[in-house]
């Protein structure tokens, strides 16, 4: 879905997957993959230093991306999944 690459930088190496809706708080959502996103893990420890661990949201992850890199998720996860639906 996301190439390789990081959602918000596209920067390819050190990539690790967030769970958008926390994996605790979201068990029926641990495996869906429109419940992730490809970032690197320095994206990863700023969105956890600035938002914790647990019961974290997707709404949380679009504020991060609006004031750490002027980015609408939303949107931008409209892009990514309209694009792979057109790929299949």
């Amino acid at each position: 879905m996301y190439n390789y690459k990081c959602a918000l930088t596209g920067s390819t190496r050190n990539l690790v997957c967030h769970h958008l809706n926390g994996w605790n708080a979201y068990p029926n959502q641990r495996f869906d993959v429109t419940n992730g996103v490809v970032v690197t893990r320095e994206v990863h420890s700023k969105f956890h230093i600035a938002y914790k661990f647990g019961n974290n949201t997707q709404a949380q992850f679009q504020n991060f991306c609006g004031l750490q890199y002027t980015i609408d998720w939303f949107s931008l996860k409209k892009i990514y999944l309209n694009f792979n639906e057109k790929t299949i």
